[in-house]
């Protein structure tokens, strides 16, 4: 069950009911942290050390204060959102990892995270970026922003990998997103295979079908 906790500044936390006595026991206030163009609300401790909740929180699922180098991470991406179930520990990198897309500045291609449009082809690309090596998923172009925003989230997981619950490190554009999205029937030259997609006749009315739809099809 979850409780909710009124911090001062008019924002609402929630945690676990079992850490609602441990967490009342201090007043919290909105801590607002400016990430690019992002804004985020952190409950801190009014007094004291001014520690935030979630760090509070995960130190007595861990039944251990969080190391200097550990971070506290929000799986959900709600940074008011402290249940047990939500907060990890991850490294720098990881925190990075599941930021959400900046808030989408002028000019900018597309709204999803890790998704651009090549002007030059008129097609869409993604990628992923982990200890400052940059990983393009295969096929690298696509026809739709969607698709290439799904192919980006099943290479986040591929790069990144999961946390001991099983969640995605990465912050995806799709919740339903699988490492399947990325799959390739085995021997299947890609550059051939994507030119006859591509010259494949479509008949009138016909649902469009994605790449990899179409090569799973062809198997």
């Amino acid at each position: 069950m979850s409780v909710e906790i009124q911090i001062i500044g008019g924002h609402v936390a929630v945690v676990d009911e079992q850490d609602a006595p441990a967490v009342k026991a201090f007043r919290w206030y909105g801590q607002k942290s400016h990430l690019g163009l992002r804004e985020r609300v952190y409950a801190c401790q009014y007094t004291g050390s001014h520690l935030p909740m979630h760090r509070f929180i995960l130190a007595m699922k861990l039944a251990r204060p969080l190391r200097s180098k550990e971070l506290a991470d929000h799986v959900n991406g709600n940074t008011l959102d402290n249940r047990r179930d939500n907060l990890r520990v991850v490294n720098r990198t990881q925190h990075r990892a599941n930021a959400a897309k900046k808030q989408t500045r002028t000019g900018a291609s597309s709204s999803y995270i890790g998704v651009s449009r090549n002007k030059d082809i008129g097609r869409w690309g993604c990628s992923v970026t982990k200890n400052g090596i940059r990983h393009w998923p295969e096929p690298r172009w696509y026809e739709t922003e969607a698709e290439a925003a799904r192919a980006r989230d099943a290479l986040a997981i591929e790069v990144h990998g999961r946390d001991a619950g099983g969640h995605p490190i990465a912050r995806l554009n799709f919740a339903d997103t699988s490492v399947e999205h990325l799959l390739i029937p085995w021997g299947v030259d890609l550059d051939a295979a994507y030119l006859e997609y591509r010259g494949r006749e479509q008949p009138d009315g016909a649902e469009w079908i994605s790449f990899a739809d179409w090569l799973e099809e062809g198997e």
